[in-house]
């Protein structure tokens, strides 16, 4: 879809370029009640976060589906909380990120929805969740106003790479270049009665904190929070003659707008194997780029960017206001 009828605000300049609060989870959960405590408390707090097991999501992609959306093979979760969850892009990119009280090493669990459960014996439980676009979610589950309010993921990020927790509370992670290589989405944190909690991220070299203001108020119990790691930044897309329809990922709602705009293109145009190597194509992409807080926060947030190629080629910068990307 295009954006319709809102305004568009550009936080930075449409000359320059011609030359991602939390999305809401938009899948149903599953009808069969969940049989673990910690996997029910997630879809009492935040129904449709899991995907449903008919729905295929980064680690239970084939080989060949991989290919088919335009990259390899996705990741096994691991099953002790001792090993590291590494996500890897569709270019080979690697980020690994070592979970909470991962110095008890407890073997997990692994659900029939593709979840793997660890108790860490502590009053909390982390719950790996597998979603779409090769990004994993590590929930945590916290048991009672006793368990601990610190988190800690220690963030193992490209050979001279940076992470930067940034001004809306995600975190990017860029290569030793400076090239975009993933997101990590802004902290959350709800009750079982879907009440939001206080919760922030901090960052101290290659660790990553969330804190769970859970004692400060009364709360009801259990409560979940997580960290929400991706790289890509395009699911999948399809054609229909020269005009494309890209499916973009929820990670995509997290970046900055030239994140968007540079890596987001050339995420698709790999994918694509450079078929849409075009200019209007190209400056329909900037258009969306710069336009995406109107598209994933105008509600119901809108994950499909279409791009025509009969659009013609704009010179003006102010058409990207005044058509709204509908040149």
């Amino acid at each position: 879809m295009k954006i319709s009828s809102v305004s568009l605000v550009f936080s930075v300049s449409v000359a320059a370029i011609l030359s991602l609060s939390t999305i809401s989870p938009g899948v149903a959960a599953e009808s069969a009640p969940p049989t673990n405590p910690a996997i029910r408390a997630i879809e009492n707090s935040a129904p449709g976060f899991i995907p449903p097991a008919n729905v295929r999501r980064s680690a239970d992609l084939t080989t060949s589906q991989a290919r088919a959306r335009g990259g390899n093979a996705s990741n096994e979760l691991p099953t002790n909380s001792g090993d590291p969850v590494a996500v890897q892009s569709s270019s080979g990119t690697v980020i690994r990120f070592g979970l909470p009280f991962n110095e008890k090493a407890v073997e997990g669990k692994k659900q029939s929805n593709g979840t793997v459960v660890f108790d860490n014996e502590n009053g909390t439980s982390t719950v790996l969740v597998p979603k779409e676009g090769r990004s994993v979610a590590a929930v945590i589950v916290l048991s009672s106003n006793s368990s601990p309010t610190r988190f800690n993921y220690n963030l193992s990020v490209p050979l001279g790479g940076t992470a930067t927790l940034n001004s809306r509370g995600s975190v990017e992670i860029f290569d030793a270049k400076g090239d975009f290589s993933g997101v990590i989405a802004p902290a959350w944190a709800k009750d079982s009665s879907g009440k939001v909690v206080a919760t922030h991220y901090e960052l101290n070299g290659p660790t990553l904190t969330q804190v769970v203001d859970h004692t400060s108020q009364s709360y009801a119990y259990p409560i979940v929070a997580d960290p929400w790691l991706g790289i890509d930044l395009i699911d999948r897309f399809s054609w229909d003659g020269n005009n494309i329809k890209v499916h973009v990922t929820p990670m995509m709602g997290f970046v900055n707008e030239a994140v968007a705009a540079g890596p987001g293109w050339d995420e698709l145009k790999t994918k694509t194997r450079n078929r849409v190597n075009q200019a209007t194509l190209h400056q329909q992409w900037v258009c969306h780029a710069l336009g995406k807080f109107v598209i994933f926060f105008e509600p119901p947030p809108n994950n499909t960017w279409d791009l025509e190629g009969w659009r013609r080629v704009v010179t003006n910068p102010v058409d990207f206001i005044t058509y709204r990307c509908n040149w």
